[in-house]
């Protein structure tokens, strides 16, 4: 069958406003939303491009993302972070870590 696909479809949900902007982009810069999304995942695959992860290993949301943008343009009180930081070691020295099995 000369006009069968090479690859299987895959079907993504995708927010529209994300998948406007993205194709408005390639579409600019000549691909295909489909050139980019695969050159995306090979580099994922590669290990190029990895989630944002905490140090404590939480993997943060797009929704974690823009929440922390909005709150850095607000601006940050220098003065108040360094207090929380001062309070935060106090308070590592004061309690012991404790680990709980997930059983419990």
């Amino acid at each position: 069958m000369p006009n069968q696909p090479k690859t299987p479809l895959h079907a993504l949900r995708i927010p529209t406003p994300l998948w406007l902007a993205a194709k408005s982009r390639a579409h600019s810069e000549q691909f295909t939303l489909a050139e980019v999304i695969r050159t995306f995942l090979r580099a994922y695959v590669a290990g190029g491009i990895t989630p944002y992860v905490t140090r404590t290993g939480r993997v943060l949301t797009d929704a974690d993302i823009s929440a922390l943008a909005d709150q850095a343009e607000q601006g940050y009180d220098a003065d108040q972070l360094q207090l929380d930081r001062e309070r935060n070691e106090l308070l590592g020295r004061l309690i012991p870590p404790v680990r709980i099995d997930e059983e419990l």
